[in-house]
């Protein structure tokens, strides 16, 4: 159903981090009320053993890594604290992605950021805050590195290659190929 979810998603893009309107775990939970299975959110949980929000934050990319012998069509791009998440689909990824995700997502979060430190008056708050902006701006010079070292991902290119690109900046959640397929995929 996350794959749906992505396809539906007019840019292939889905932020899993609670500053966005919706969480994917929000869509989906919208998505099972529709079809009747809501009440089997616990029977999943526990044979998942771990709660689903955690899950598509931890396991997902993981599971769904193996389900595809490690060439996956919903990739896991993330901050190097994880604070900042994103599903992205490889049918729809392209250079202009990338940019969006920095202009518009993460554009958002900050200013969402911002706004809120500009009144917080607790300072163990305005630090985690503070700690959150920077990380911001460290995703945002991996992805003008990325980019300025002339990453232009091509879907016909396949998902190795295109895949290769996002490991080798730590932009990707675990390490679906392995260090040699990255090398040679990402020269």
């Amino acid at each position: 159903m996350v794959i749906e979810i992505m396809r539906e998603s007019n840019n292939g893009i889905v932020a899993l981090d609670p500053l966005r309107e919706k969480s994917l775990f929000e869509i989906l939970k919208e998505k099972w009320k529709k079809i009747g299975i809501e009440d089997y959110y616990d029977d999943l949980e526990k044979m998942l053993g771990i709660d689903i929000d955690k899950y598509l934050l931890t396991k997902f990319f993981g599971d769904h890594a193996k389900r595809f012998k490690n060439r996956p069509i919903v990739w896991h791009v993330l901050s190097d604290s994880k604070d900042l998440n994103f599903f992205v689909l490889h049918h729809t990824w392209s250079g202009d992605k990338l940019l969006l995700i920095k202009s518009q997502y993460l554009s958002n979060a900050k200013s969402i950021l911002n706004d809120i430190l500009s009144s917080e008056t607790d300072e163990k708050k305005r630090s985690e805050i503070s700690d959150k902006l920077r990380e911001i701006d460290r995703m945002e010079k991996k992805i003008d590195s990325l980019l300025t070292d002339g990453y232009d991902p091509k879907v016909d290119d396949g998902v190795a290659k295109n895949l290769a690109y996002l490991q080798k900046y730590d932009l990707v959640n675990g390490k679906p190929l392995s260090d040699d397929m990255v090398k040679k995929m990402a020269e």
